[in-house]
């Protein structure tokens, strides 16, 4: 039984260009092994094992690749569903929610509509610009809501989320302790290195969750990973 790194394998497998991009399909989260999420480019594969790149398809970022590990990593299920994408941006994760087939998306953020054209010519794709602070108190209730805000703190916008959500919706989350913790935690590169400080982070947002009225269900760590960038983790939670 021959033995061989997946990088290497997926690369001879599937006659990938370099080394480099197989490794780069398994930072985002594309690459399977026996139906799971690859994480790491250095494991190790066998003859018998079932490798395969899924979802290599151009999304419309690379944050879509986050959500796509939360659908994986929490068996997430929004076919038919209204979902919410808060803090949209370009559109990765309401990419993500129409590919797995939600009814419809309502895409938020503080900042001018920036999706891509082909998401809001899709007739499913709602989009408000406001701050998700204080949304508008007669918007129509979600069954799912996934969030990638950045530059602000869980805690300001969690209560606003919960409120958006139906009995019993679920939320993902995804969690930078760049943003959750003072600045002394960071380094000049602005990265939080100290795994304890990034673990008090994560407790500090959980910790506001659960006193806001949010179950916590699970917890799992962000796929895209590069060298001097934050680690970062997907929060799954039900109202």
């Amino acid at each position: 039984m021959n033995h061989m790194r997946i990088d290497r394998y997926i690369q001879e497998k599937f006659n990938l260009k370099s080394r480099t991009y197989a490794e780069n399909l398994i930072k985002t989260s594309r690459v399977t092994l026996n139906g799971k999420i690859v994480s790491k480019s250095s494991t190790d594969v066998t003859d018998s094992d079932d490798v395969q790149i899924v979802n290599d398809e151009n999304y419309a970022s690379q944050g879509a690749y986050k959500l796509e590990k939360a659908f994986c990593d929490f068996n997430l299920n929004v076919e038919g569903k209204y979902c919410a994408d808060i803090g949209c941006s370009n559109g990765g994760f309401t990419d993500c929610l129409l590919r797995h087939g939600a009814k419809r998306v309502l895409a938020v953020d503080v900042a001018d509509c920036a999706l891509e054209n082909r998401l809001l010519e899709s007739g499913k794709v709602e989009f408000l610009k406001a701050n998700a602070r204080e949304l508008p108190h007669n918007l129509e209730k979600v069954d799912f809501l996934c969030s990638d805000v950045s530059f602000i703190s869980l805690t300001y916008v969690l209560k606003s989320m919960f409120d958006l959500l139906e009995t019993d919706g679920e939320a993902v989350v995804l969690i930078k302790p760049q943003f959750e913790l003072d600045k002394s935690a960071l380094n000049k590169s602005g990265i939080v290195t100290d795994e304890k400080l990034r673990k008090k982070a994560v407790n500090n947002v959980t910790e506001y969750a659960q006193n806001v009225g949010f179950k916590i269900l699970d917890l799992s760590t962000s796929p895209i990973r590069y060298e001097n960038k934050n680690i970062e983790y997907l929060l799954y939670m039900k109202k």
